[in-house]
């Protein structure tokens, strides 16, 4: 835990004769006991006996909460879920942080700010974060959006129900068939104002499925169009969109050739 706990913590054997109840100890003597931990999993000497030495162990959770997306292939160095009290709700941002546990009051700025930690969009893998939240802060939520933007952004900030993105996805693929009834269909799209056409309906519809898979309700059998499909109509756009940078290139060839 990167923060100094504010709660009780009862231990598993609380109870018995010679149980040590942990609701007694101080929270740094509590800090200590995570701090140890970490050094033991992570082969540091972090400790909470200078403000110099706690800064330090706060910056490497933060460096190997970076290098996650920096390296995600260093399995050993990195932090998947990190569980805080304060710190790390504010004042930090990484792209690859999806979801967000909440099982604490929070209120205004604060809960504007948790919340924030999962905004950072990324390409078009990650357009918005998703919150689980395990206390009612509807309320405190639409107050604190109210209060730093408007009662009408509320709609617009919060996702809508599993089901209407389900629907605005069908849709979306509706209207790319259309387009290209068919997958080879793409193949003889003529020119290149069809070409633009196609790779708009297909981007809407990617954007939809992207807000989609954060919920974990998402399944394919909900939809119209099948995994298989999505992924081949996928290939075709990918090729589309290098498309206009290979007919630049043998330009450039034919050009460098002929001295034109």
């Amino acid at each position: 835990m990167a923060a100094d706990p504010q709660a009780p913590y009862i231990s598993k054997t609380q109870g018995s004769a010679n149980a040590i109840n942990p609701i007694n100890k101080h929270s740094r003597e509590k800090l200590d006991e995570y701090i140890e931990d970490y050094n033991l999993m992570y082969n540091t000497k972090y400790s909470t006996k200078t403000s110099e030495d706690f800064y330090n162990y706060y910056n490497d959770i933060s460096k190997k909460l970076k290098d996650r997306e920096r390296s995600p292939e260093n399995i050993s160095n990195r932090i998947d879920i990190l569980l805080v009290v304060n710190m790390f709700l504010t004042g930090f941002d990484a792209k690859k942080v999806n979801t967000l546990y909440v099982d604490k009051n929070l209120k205004y700025h604060g809960l504007i700010q948790a919340y924030s930690r999962t905004n950072r969009i990324q390409n078009e893998t990650k357009s918005q974060g998703n919150i689980v939240v395990f206390r009612n802060l509807k309320g405190k939520t639409d107050e604190a959006i109210t209060l730093f933007s408007n009662k009408e952004a509320i709609e617009v900030i919060i996702m809508q129900p599993y089901e209407d993105y389900v629907g605005k996805f069908d849709d979306a693929y509706d209207k790319l068939k259309e387009i290209t009834p068919t997958i080879n269909a793409v193949n003889e799209l003529v020119t290149e104002e069809d070409e633009l056409n196609f790779i708009k309906a297909f981007r809407d519809l990617m954007r939809i499925k992207n807000i989609l898979v954060s919920f974990s309700d998402f399944k394919w059998e909900d939809f119209k169009v099948t995994e298989q499909d999505f992924e081949d109509y996928k290939s075709k756009y990918l090729d589309l969109l290098i498309k206009p940078k290979l007919r630049h290139q043998k330009k450039s060839v034919y050009s460098g050739r002929y001295g034109l």
